[in-house]
């Protein structure tokens, strides 16, 4: 593969860093969404579930965690053992359906890391976990999908592009990492790609950046559907 020109530094990634911790974007951006009880959440690499916690607590929704370690889907597990609004699956999602070795070094295992801790893990396609998550909720979309996987989010979400699923996706909420080859190449090719369909709210590269779907939309059978308002036509 050619490497390509990194214009995009460890130091830039620093300088990002402190600027979100300023503007307290843990606390405010990713957990400031139009949702209700009703609403339904994907959390792909929920670790040992302190977001999905918050973002439970501040709305009641429902929520389905994707963790593949299996010592830290028992943590989420037992977080929320009497809330059956919570699923947590011991499995994580990726482009194809696949078992894996993981290198497990807390909020940083990764497939893409070496490491001492390695554990064997199961992956599961991302559009038919979705599909499967929509049918159990009964809704024709997903209100988030937040995707943090240590460097396999390039390919999950050029899935999720290419299969149509990003469709039902109202928001996607990611963090993408700078360890994997090319990443700033992928990451552009990646945005170009999600432009057609959503809309950047906030942006901090390789912190975390959110893609909301672009309004008006209408979900109709697998097609994604723009329909004009008469606002649209002032």
């Amino acid at each position: 593969m050619v490497e390509f020109e990194k214009s995009f530094s460890e130091k830039d990634w620093m300088d990002t860093s402190a600027r979100w911790s300023s503007d307290n974007g843990d606390k405010t951006l990713r957990l400031d969404y139009p949702l209700t009880d009703k609403s339904v959440i994907v959390d792909i690499g929920g670790y040992i579930g302190k977001w999905a916690s918050e973002i439970y607590c501040k709305y009641g929704c429902r929520l389905y965690v994707y963790e593949p370690v299996k010592a830290f889907a028992a943590d989420i597990r037992n977080k929320f053992e009497k809330n059956a609004r919570v699923k947590v699956f011991d499995y994580g999602i990726a482009h194809i359906n696949t078992q894996a070795e993981i290198s497990v070094i807390a909020e940083s295992s990764s497939l893409f890391k070496g490491g001492a801790d390695v554990e064997s893990v199961y992956l599961r396609e991302g559009a038919e976990v979705l599909t499967e998550v929509m049918k159990d909720a009964g809704v024709k979309r997903i209100d988030i999908v937040k995707v943090n996987i240590e460097g396999a989010e390039f390919s999950l979400l050029e899935h999720f592009i290419d299969t149509g699923i990003i469709s039902k996706i109202l928001n996607l909420q990611v963090q993408f990492h700078i360890f994997v080859k090319n990443y700033e190449y992928k990451r552009d090719s990646l945005r170009e790609k999600l432009s057609k369909t959503h809309e950047l709210t906030y942006d901090y590269p390789f912190i975390w950046e959110n893609w909301k779907i672009k309004p008006p939309v209408e979900i109709m059978s697998d097609k994604l559907v723009i329909v004009k308002t008469e606002s649209d036509k002032i």
